[in-house]
């Protein structure tokens, strides 16, 4: 799992080029410490001690496989709209946070009572990526706001090359994904941008898995016996001839019983069986970077099926019916009702809110009541679902601007 970003309302402060900067506002201290020269280096890393070092013991308990004392050292806000359970399953999905050996958080900033780092962690098997945790300071205490893990610098394929194991070569499978514009082309996502479905080998025994050539998402399968209870084989890859005996079959999507690529799939003796399953694609506007991720759910939008989708990427999926919600989020809808049949690309479209100022804000709906998001980024364009919507001042009822998002576009205020 690629870029995770465990905190579905509150994006991390830094991000992108900013993680190289270090920037610190205290005031108008900063005036008369700017001449001081090495003097600031010093300065900035003592005053950001207390929130790096809570952010790296938060890692370390995550490695530790001590994930509720890491989840109590969360925001009251992170807690209020992330379960423990939310927390667990993230974390389990991620490739190099159950197993890190090494931590370095050089770039640091801090705000008033907001504090951002950001750096590298380092797996045991030598997977390097890019993290990048915010921070809260609530009684004295630095809480974590949200972390977002991603970027791979040492790719997994290198690491899993070396190792051969089958764990690094499946967080390879995540790390390879498209994000922000379709494969290859650069364009916005479109039915176009799925590639062709790959003809299957004319002659064998076995089955021949076809998917959209450009899907870069769930691209691997589990098969299990006609009953779909017990795995014989796992991580098999699409578009690939896999040899198996004469027999009923079951094909999961890879590591989750909860989609099924195909079903009572019958292999006969000396015959190529094909079992063509199907993509989906959130469309959002080219540029967007927040709130990008989502969740997929079945028709009724109440059992979560898969967890942090990247959008602007085709994902092969199993066919059915679905609901998408924004990462971590069921408030916030950004498909109902979406039908995915085989042999088929089914695309929803979202558009963007980007708020011109100074400072963070939360999203209500429309009438002002109900909170959907809180802590958004301001001066960057945030995916949303379609709809309008009134933005508040961070934790206030300051009202800073109304909204109307529109299909694949960035609505800017104020």
């Amino acid at each position: 799992m690629d870029g995770q970003t465990m905190a579905p309302q509150m994006p991390p402060q830094a991000s992108g080029g900013n993680l190289k900067k270090i920037l610190i506002i205290v005031g108008i201290v900063v005036g008369v410490l700017v001449a001081l020269g090495a003097g600031i280096f010093f300065l900035v890393y003592s005053l950001t001690k207390g929130p790096a070092d809570a952010a790296e013991q938060f890692l370390r308990d995550i490695s530790a496989g001590q994930v509720e004392k890491a989840y109590g050292d969360t925001a009251g806000l992170f807690k209020q709209y992330t379960s423990l359970a939310d927390f667990q399953s993230a974390i389990t999905q991620n490739a190099v946070l159950p197993q890190i050996q090494d931590i370095s958080l050089p770039n640091r900033s801090i705000e008033n009572s907001d504090a951002a780092v950001s750096g590298t962690i380092t797996s045991k098997n030598g997977i390097t990526v890019e993290v990048s945790v915010s921070l809260q300071k609530e009684n004295d205490a630095w809480k974590v706001t949200s972390m977002e893990v991603g970027g791979v610098i040492a790719s997994q394929e290198q690491a899993g090359a070396d190792t051969g194991s089958e764990e690094a070569a499946a967080g390879n499978d995540s790390a390879a994904q498209g994000e922000g514009v379709a494969p290859e082309t650069g364009a916005p996502i479109s039915v176009a941008s799925a590639g062709m479905l790959p003809a299957p080998p004319k002659e064998g025994q076995g089955i021949f898995v076809q998917a959209f050539e450009n899907a870069t998402e769930g691209n691997r399968f589990d098969i299990y016996d006609a009953t779909g209870k017990n795995k014989l084989d796992s991580y098999q890859p699409v578009n690939t001839f896999i040899d198996l005996g004469p027999g009923t079959y079951t094909l999961y999507r890879y590591g989750n019983q909860k989609v099924v690529y195909a079903s009572q799939v019958v292999v006969q003796p000396q015959r190529v069986t094909t079992a063509t399953i199907s993509a989906i694609a959130l469309a959002i506007p080219v540029g967007v970077e927040e709130g990008t991720r989502f969740d997929v759910y079945d028709a009724t939008g109440k059992e979560k099926l898969e967890s942090y989708q990247p959008g602007n990427t085709i994902i092969s999926f199993g066919p059915g019916t679905y609901t998408l919600y924004r990462y971590g989020n069921n408030r916030v809808r950004y498909a109902q009702q979406m039908v995915v049949s085989a042999g088929n690309i089914s695309i929803a479209s979202i558009g963007a809110i980007q708020l011109n100022g100074s400072s963070r804000y939360d999203i209500y709906d429309g009438a002002g009541v109900e909170k959907l998001e809180s802590y958004q980024p301001q001066n960057v364009p945030v995916a949303f679902a379609l709809g309008a919507y009134v933005l508040k001042k961070y934790g206030t009822a300051l009202e800073l601007a109304r909204v109307t998002v529109t299909p694949e576009k960035i609505t800017v205020a104020p």
